[in-house]
């Protein structure tokens, strides 16, 4: 009878550790780069979809703003769509910030509750000129890019 008890559990317990490592999601990696451009370490997540390290496949990218905290959000819904056929998988590359509204903001506020705001030029500059070239260096990136946010996140973006 014990046994049978324990083939049992020991049983249970392949089972959940089989089931869990099937449905969680990938583990974002943290990597840190310097910006000459804003004159700061970023630290930047880049979380690649299931399969990725066996394959040879490139994947088009999203570039988010807000990182970490949206991160694996964004990927799980990437991951449901991809699972039901609704589109590509994507690297997810989340942008951490220092100064959210010196970097999300087109231009300087006139009203004192903003003293930092006006940057997103030079946080647009970095994306451009010194992430992407980064992130095409070390991940296997295909030549199609989306920006996301949320808030101030996307709203230099559209004021450009």
């Amino acid at each position: 009878m014990k046994f049978k008890k324990f083939i049992f559990s020991a049983f249970l317990f392949v089972s959940v550790i089989s089931a869990a490592q099937q449905v969680a999601p990938p583990t974002p990696q943290r990597i840190d780069i310097h910006s000459k451009i804003l004159n700061e370490d970023r630290a930047i997540w880049v979380r690649t979809p299931p399969g990725y390290e066996p394959s040879k496949t490139t994947y088009p990218v999203v570039y988010q703003t807000d990182a970490p905290e949206h991160v694996n959000e964004i990927g799980s819904s990437i991951d449901f769509l991809v699972a039901n056929d609704r589109m590509p998988a994507l690297i997810v590359v989340g942008i951490g910030n220092t100064d959210r509204t010196r970097d999300l903001t087109p231009s300087r506020a006139k009203v004192e509750s903003y003293p930092t705001s006006g940057g997103g030029d030079k946080f647009l500059e970095f994306i451009q000129s010194e992430l992407i070239p980064e992130i095409e260096k070390r991940y296997r990136t295909a030549p199609y890019r989306i920006f996301a946010g949320h808030s101030f996140g996307v709203l230099w973006r559209f004021m450009h």
